[in-house]
């Protein structure tokens, strides 16, 4: 699996296709390795590829890892083998994992030969296959999802210097930290606490067990305010909204709105040797920040500098039920949200605007 990754990106970063100045009054230089067009942001960015010249969709997930679904494996006709030596946990439990070889992925300009791809995820999703957080650590990467776009970069002596390159003197910026994961400090009202960066993810989640810490209150379940959500795994999970005073991240602050609160990862556990009840897999993220984050802003990820800057574009942060109804499964990569006015108040620097 591992020679995947390093195949994949070695080849992304011998395609530089521009280079941009980032500060004049610097030799920063930003080398733009790959551009890929959005098909759809409804749920999570998908893009068009291509396994043995058939055409695929290819969902981009910052918080997984990359795998083939299952039935997209069964529709290409490829031979699979069990992966014995790998497990893989995520929200609805464990999936289990096989591998198959691919004689050619390609995605824009980028191509990978004799690819050992592994194989997961109980259910057709309208996704064919994810390209993971193995994938998007090896270079910085840019969601562009208002304006339809994801970018790859190679940054050239960029050390301290701001690569918002939109907007360097104006946007916001946090680190990250949490190795291959993208963590960020993140503030809920007024609390404290981390969350992951989740492309993969189509609306933001709290964790139940977070939310019960800060004193959240879901909202009384009834269609409006709840449903259920699917991960790599067969089971479901179910959420309901709870309404947050403030959400602040950098020097946004996102006021009077609503977040998906779910057990996220009740059904991800494992019984050890001997053991007799089962163990959560730990380490596992309080919040995922999810697509409807990216859909409202411009976001720069500098796994370079362990930083991310962002600026809002506008629209709505949080998506409610309304909002992101059939998100979770996109079955037509081509549909487009419809425009809609942020719920509450977005500051940044004392500045309200609505």
């Amino acid at each position: 699996m591992d020679r995947m990754r390093a195949g994949f990106i070695g080849a992304a970063l011998a395609l530089a296709l521009t280079s941009a100045s980032v500060d004049a009054a610097s030799s920063c230089k930003l080398a733009q390795v790959a551009e890929w067009r959005v098909l759809s942001s409804r749920g999570i960015p998908v893009l068009e590829g291509f396994v043995n010249g058939r055409k695929v969709v290819v969902g981009l997930d910052t918080g997984g890892l990359t795998m083939m679904f299952r039935p997209a494996s069964d529709r290409l006709g490829l031979t699979r083998q069990v992966a014995r030596q790998y497990r893989v946990f995520g929200v609805g439990g464990e999936t289990y994992v096989e591998s198959a070889m691919v004689d050619e992925f390609r995605i824009g300009s980028l191509v990978r030969r004799n690819w050992q791809v592994m194989v997961a995820g109980e259910r057709a999703s309208g996704i064919d296959l994810l390209l993971g957080a193995d994938v998007f650590d090896k270079t910085d990467v840019e969601f562009d999802l208002p304006h339809g776009a994801v970018r790859l970069f190679q940054p050239r002596d960029c050390e301290g210097v701001a690569l918002a390159y939109w907007a360097p003197q104006t946007a916001s910026q946090v680190d990250v930290e949490g190795g291959s994961r993208i963590d960020v400090a993140v503030r809920i009202n007024g609390q404290a606490v981390r969350a992951e960066l989740d492309s993969g993810s189509s609306t933001s989640v709290l964790d139940k067990a977070l939310a019960e810490h800060l004193g959240l209150v879901p909202d009384s379940a009834d269609a409006a305010t709840s449903g259920k959500g699917t991960g790599v795994g067969a089971k479901t999970v179910d959420w309901r909204l709870a309404p947050l005073h403030s959400f602040a991240i950098g020097d946004e602050t996102i006021s009077d709105t609503v977040i998906r609160v779910a057990d996220l990862w009740k059904d991800a556990a494992t019984t050890s040797r001997g053991g007799l009840l089962p163990d959560r897999i730990e380490g596992t993220p309080k919040i995922l920040l999810g697509s409807d984050f990216l859909r409202a802003h411009r976001v720069f990820v500098a796994n370079s500098q362990h930083r991310m800057y962002f600026t809002y574009e506008g629209g709505p942060v949080f998506d409610s039920r309304e909002q992101s109804a059939g998100r979770d499964a996109p079955s037509d990569p081509q549909a487009q949200p419809a425009e809609a006015a942020p719920p509450g108040g977005i500051e940044k620097s004392g500045t309200r605007a609505n």
